[in-house]
């Protein structure tokens, strides 16, 4: 069963409210799993996963990213900016909307395991959100995040600096759109649409450009912002204080281009396991939106792997 739910940010003014949804299995809820999903997509597309999980006995909660799906965004591309105030903005508020989040959905599900699962964009952030997780949060899942490209990052990054200073809060620009969707299709070679390098289930691909809840464009600040942050949690000094009895479940998809067929997924390993966390690396068939590859079956191999794991 499914029912909406929303959460304040009231750390800062104006106040952001977030929607969200969480899907309760009919019966005793032996586990809940936390998704943070991915960049330019909303909650709502974890319909089927959630379901499946519900089957199992396991609760699903998620909310829309700030500046995505249901949420407040007075811009045309993928943000974090509200542009309200100079202190409501920004990656570190969605850092904060996370441990509000956590703190919400612990008291939803006081004697439920908890497991946070993070999607590309949102590996990312649980990845940063990880040197002060929540006690609450028992297990982690990070779904094939970016490989951090050592030089050619740090390029990227000199490049957005400038990129972030000539485009206005909240839009887009060559560099946004070049170096993520433009350059993740170039991977494929019988691309279709711009979206190929995405998912190979064609009806579900169709699914995904229709869906007028999807904003197809990412702002040049999150990109700024997510090319720093990479820097960060690729740094296993980055986790010196943090709890590191959390195991780490990575998954990678085999022809991810974000993750470069899963070198994401083993570059993160290698850094936690040097911080001290317990992880495990599985790869499965697929593109990045492992979670709507269902043509192949490679959704349903996802979704046993993640209910085992949790």
């Amino acid at each position: 069963m499914r029912t909406d739910i929303t959460i304040t940010n009231e750390k800062h003014r104006p106040y952001y409210v977030m929607h969200g949804y969480a899907w309760m299995p009919e019966g005793n809820t032996n586990a809940v799993i936390h998704v943070v999903h991915g960049i330019t997509e909303h909650i709502g597309r974890y319909e089927e996963f959630a379901q499946n999980m519900n089957e199992r006995g396991v609760a699903v909660v998620g909310y829309d990213l700030r500046g995505h799906g249901q949420n407040e965004n007075d811009y045309q591309a993928a943000t974090f900016v509200s542009g309200k105030t100079e202190t409501d903005f920004g990656w570190g508020a969605a850092i904060e909307d996370l441990e509000l989040q956590v703190h919400q959905i612990s008291n939803m599900f006081p004697e439920a395991e908890y497991c946070m699962m993070g999607v590309s964009l949102g590996a990312l952030l649980v990845r940063d959100l990880m040197p002060k997780l929540p006690a609450a949060v028992q297990k982690i899942i990070l779904v094939n995040p970016e490989y951090n490209q050592g030089l050619m990052g740090r390029l990227k990054i000199n490049i957005f600096n400038s990129d972030v200073k000539q485009t206005p809060a909240g839009s887009s620009s060559v560099f946004s759109n070049r170096f993520t969707f433009e350059f993740y299709n170039t991977g494929v070679s019988d691309a279709k649409t711009p979206w190929d390098w995405m998912c190979s289930d064609v009806q579900q691909l169709a699914k995904y450009q229709a869906d007028m809840l999807v904003n197809k464009k990412i702002a040049s600040d999150l990109v700024h912002d997510m090319l720093y942050a990479m820097q960060r949690v690729n740094n296993a000094a980055t986790y010196k204080m943090a709890r590191q009895n959390v195991p780490v479940l990575l998954i990678g998809g085999t022809n991810d281009p974000v993750s470069q067929a899963g070198k994401g997924a083993a570059q993160c390993q290698k850094v936690l396991n040097k911080a001290g966390y317990f992880t495990k690396n599985i790869m499965i068939p697929g593109r990045h939106d492992l979670f709507h590859e269902f043509s192949e079956g490679s959704a349903t191999a996802l979704y046993d792997e993640i209910a085992h794991w949790v």
